[in-house]
């Protein structure tokens, strides 16, 4: 009875601690960079800067368009996307713990002056 109680014990541990190792104190965003024709941005610069540090990551867009920050601190963001012709477009957004956030961006073609 006894090795018994040794052996739920043990699985109960091991189970509490897997579970632990799936959290994070971190979060992440994603998403898609679009043309006014709905069709992927390739090359887009994507640039998340939090607001309380001022770092910054710089990311570019792949064939498809998708973009990619993993491992964001928790807090406020200025999301700044631009491609050549287009119009540089900000979003202000806050991310917290655990938080996968999907956000899509519509680029417009910059007007010629």
């Amino acid at each position: 009875m006894r090795n018994i109680l040794r052996a739920i014990s043990a699985c109960a541990a091991l189970f509490f601690c897997f579970g632990a190792l799936g959290q994070s104190n971190f979060a992440s965003l994603h998403g898609v960079v679009r043309d006014p024709h709905q069709q992927p941005v390739a090359n887009a610069s994507v640039v998340v800067t939090a607001e309380a540090t001022g770092a910054a990551r710089r990311l570019t867009t792949n064939p498809d368009g998708f973009y990619n920050a993993p491992a964001l601190a928790a807090g406020e963001y200025m999301v700044a996307v631009t491609s050549s012709g287009m119009v540089t477009l900000r979003r202000n957004l806050t991310l917290e713990v655990g938080q996968s956030l999907d956000i899509d961006f519509q680029l417009q073609l910059s007007s010629v002056a």
